[in-house]
């Protein structure tokens, strides 16, 4: 009896209690564990009021939120956040005050030698100078060696750009600038016989081949969509995505730890999403191996140094670099719009020459010149606003009527001025880099003097190579197809 007593005794104690099987679900918990260890929080104090209290056990869903809340706080708490939301605000104010700056035209327009053999494109157009400009070159002529000098300016776009310079620039001033500049210039072009064989004569200009002047007017501007609204709406939608993107920083950084578990389970916990079958599975070999990498890319991600973060993470966490990106999309969209905008013109080339523009040292050929024509021009541009620099492929055309009235012989001959070509290049920054081909030609019926400068047709090739923002370098080939014109070469 008694020992059936002992057995049942036996029978009826309790069960020693069975430890729970490890599981995959158990990621969150392990590497919340090995982040707020005595160890880890010895080396880094500031865990301390983030972890739970020692012996606290929290489940899976528990483990992660109480980590990632922890992350977030040192993402946007850290020196690099407050640094970081410092210069975007003065990013944003910047891009603001200076929206005409980064939306001024490329340095395409040449500076008055239009209809000179300083004319670096083939076929000119007449979108204007900014503010200012001034060119030299040297052209070989039937005559000999020539120097040129030009020197252009936009009235309106040095007195409305002039205010750009400082950081109170009102809206109002910089969307007039930005209209200005494209709008119309004035420009005064001369020739200089340096041989010293000019001949003399009665009303002759000394050295000077002839005194010219050059309008240029560009009408399109007014049809076309406010360059200056598409600009700061731009801004503006930078730096809302801007601060959209830095404040999805622990967003990512649940990505990128969860990336570690490659069940998807450690994503779906952290997300509060359906938990996989996997879940509830033995994790794979090398599981406490994984759990030790998440936990040295948590303490990267903990520091918010975006090196560490990629080396310790093996993937880099870019919304806390999006300010770098921002501000490459900001100045690469703004040019996009300025490009895009600039693409096409269409307006007026009025040009007056007093002299012998047709470089024939014969004092027979000096006279009035004019000409005034409708210019029109087309870029089809590829590259999108995320591209730092566009290639283009351009269309340009001219028609007008020519007039000139000779000095000594009084003769006036009217002509029908024409001019083709076509353009390709690249644009960067403000630097355009360009190779022009164009055909430009005067027909008059009728029987005219040798020395009026009228029926020929002048084959154009021309090449611009920018040396800065503000400078370039371009040669010129004219060749005569028919008429009395002679080869010439220029530089400018």
């Amino acid at each position: 009896m008694k020992a059936l007593i002992a057995a049942l005794a036996v029978l009826a104690a309790p069960l020693p209690a069975r430890a729970a099987q490890p599981a995959t679900a158990d990621f969150w918990s392990n590497l919340l564990k090995r982040f707020c260890s005595p160890e880890s929080i010895a080396a880094h104090p500031t865990r301390k009021d983030s972890c739970p209290a020692a012996g606290a056990t929290l489940n899976a869903s528990a483990s992660a939120s109480t980590l990632l809340a922890a992350l977030s706080v040192s993402l946007t708490s850290s020196v690099r956040a407050s640094e970081t939301q410092t210069k975007t605000l003065q990013l944003n104010k910047d891009a603001l005050n200076h929206i005409l700056n980064n939306t001024a035209p490329a340095n395409d327009a040449p500076a008055g030698t239009q209809g000179s053999p300083a004319q670096t494109d083939a076929v000119p157009g007449v979108a204007p100078v900014a503010q200012s400009g001034a060119s030299a070159g040297f052209a070989g002529t039937q005559t000999g060696m020539r120097l040129l000098a030009s020197v252009a300016v936009n009235p309106a776009g040095l007195m409305t750009t002039s205010a750009s310079s400082t950081s109170s620039t009102t809206a109002a001033a910089q969307k007039a600038g930005t209209l200005a500049s494209r709008i119309a210039d004035i420009s005064v072009v001369v020739p200089i016989d340096t041989s010293g064989n000019h001949k003399t004569s009665p009303g002759a200009l000394g050295s000077f081949d002839y005194v010219g002047v050059r309008v240029r007017v560009n009408a399109l501007p007014f049809f076309q969509d406010d360059l200056y609204a598409q600009a700061k709406a731009h801004v503006d939608k930078v730096f809302a995505d801007l601060l959209a993107t830095e404040g999805k920083a622990s967003d990512a950084a649940a990505r990128l730890l969860s990336a570690y578990d490659d069940t998807g389970c450690a994503l779906a916990i952290a997300t509060g999403a359906t938990q996989p079958a996997q879940c509830q599975t033995a994790p794979a070999a090398g599981f406490d191996a994984v759990v030790i990498a998440a936990a040295r890319c948590a303490d990267a991600i903990e520091s918010s140094k975006a090196d560490q973060i990629e080396s310790q993470c093996g993937h880099p966490l870019p919304e806390i670099e999006a300010q770098r990106a921002a501000e490459l999309l900001l100045y690469n969209g703004l040019q996009f719009r300025r490009d895009q905008h600039d693409a096409d013109y269409l307006g007026l080339d009025i040009r007056y020459d007093y002299g012998d523009p047709t470089f024939s040292n014969d004092p027979a050929a000096r006279g009035n010149y004019v000409l005034a024509g409708v210019a029109a021009g087309h870029r089809l541009l590829s590259g999108g606003e995320t591209d730092p620099s566009r290639r283009f492929f351009g269309l340009r055309a001219r028609v007008g009527w020519s007039y000139s009235s000779l000095t000594h012989s009084q003769t006036q001959t009217n002509s029908f001025d024409y001019a083709a070509g076509l353009e390709l290049g690249t644009i960067t920054d403000f630097k355009v880099l360009k190779l022009s081909f164009g055909v430009e030609g005067r027909r008059t019926s009728g029987t005219v003097a040798a020395t009026v400068d009228t029926n020929f047709t002048d084959g154009k090739i021309g090449v611009d190579v920018p040396l800065s923002d503000g400078s370039k370098l371009g040669v010129v080939l004219s060749i005569p197809f028919n008429g009395n014109h002679v080869t010439t070469l220029g530089l400018s």
